[in-house]
């Protein structure tokens, strides 16, 4: 019996085997897995792990961020090193746990910058992605999450196993991640998108960002708690106040919104002793691709401007 056992469980590991060398032999032909919450963000884990000694700055925040601030313009300036670790709809919620999970392991940070909008103070955001990012594989907790990944990291049966339950998606060219990559520059900066100011792309603003918007609430609360976890961990924190293409403005419940939250932004630097620069003034809907987003031209624009706005602070 113990013979019998040991021959099939011998059978069993050669065959495994025979198929883990065979999916080794086609999966470079597939689509690497999205184990983040967005391809975006699995690029820029990548880059991140890339990233060589200490930075002067890192950018966060939301694609706002990573489209309008170009860590190559403010380098060159100030002759510093800086990354721009933004992600998709990365508002305060996200902020911590991005910063915990992907970002302050892997870089000596000497200050964060953080570029605010009137989006990222909105409590009533109907889109939210938090519940995205703790689902995804590489953030889920728990023993079986642990495994899931330590299986992953050496098995290519595991890692491309819901490809294989899938036939029809062998031949299917779309790959998330290899797209990310190539939209993004090594520092993190987005390649400019394409001009969208569809009605279409109107109304998923409105829907999907802007709802019933309700001033700070949990948006405060949670730049605060963000704020006070890198102070301790010695990281120092400066607040942006970034321009809004006037369509998006429109599309506000009231034109008295977007005063109301750079005021909120201005009340939380002061009450938590962060810098806070605006460098909002003089863009107009010809500087945006989008509803939120700069175009290339803008973007290096403001980060010129914020560059002077920091080498000022540098010299105080």
């Amino acid at each position: 019996m113990l013979a019998r056992a040991s021959k099939m469980l011998a059978t069993l590991v050669a065959v495994l085997l025979t198929v883990e060398v065979a999916i080794r032999a086609v999966s470079s032909g597939f689509a690497e897995p999205v184990t983040w919450y967005h391809e975006i963000a699995q690029a820029k884990v990548e880059q991140i792990a890339e990233q060589d000694g200490e930075l002067d700055y890192v950018f966060i925040g939301t694609s706002q961020t990573y489209h309008g601030i170009d860590p190559a313009v403010i380098d060159r300036r100030l002759s510093t090193r800086s990354y721009n670790a933004a992600i998709p709809a990365g508002i305060p919620p996200l902020q911590r746990r991005w910063l915990d999970d992907a970002v302050l392991p892997d870089l000596e940070v000497d200050t964060v910058v953080w570029p605010l909008s009137s989006i990222d103070l909105n409590a009533a955001r109907p889109q939210e992605v938090a519940p995205l990012y703790d689902e995804a594989f590489e953030a889920r907790d728990g023993v079986l999450a642990e495994v899931d990944r330590w299986l992953s990291a050496r098995s290519a049966t595991f890692r491309h196993r819901r490809t294989l339950a899938d036939p029809r998606s062998w031949l299917e060219a779309d790959d998330p991640v290899s797209g990310a990559r190539d939209v993004l520059h090594a520092n993190g900066k987005r390649r400019p998108g394409r001009a969208n100011t569809s009605d279409a792309e109107r109304r998923r603003i409105r829907r999907d960002v802007i709802g019933d918007y309700e001033l700070g609430g949990r948006m405060s609360e949670d730049i605060r708690r963000t704020v006070g976890a890198l102070r301790e961990q010695g990281v120092d924190v400066v607040f942006v106040w970034l321009p809004q293409a006037p369509r998006f403005l429109d599309l506000l419940p009231d034109p008295s919104v977007d005063v109301a939250a750079e005021r909120e932004a201005r009340r939380l630097a002061t009450d938590l002793d962060v810098p806070f620069v605006d460098v909002s003034d003089g863009y107009g809907n010809e500087d945006f691709s989008d509803f939120t987003h700069l175009s290339g031209d803008a973007a290096e624009r403001l980060s010129a401007a914020l560059a002077d706005e920091l080498a000022e602070r540098r010299r105080r």
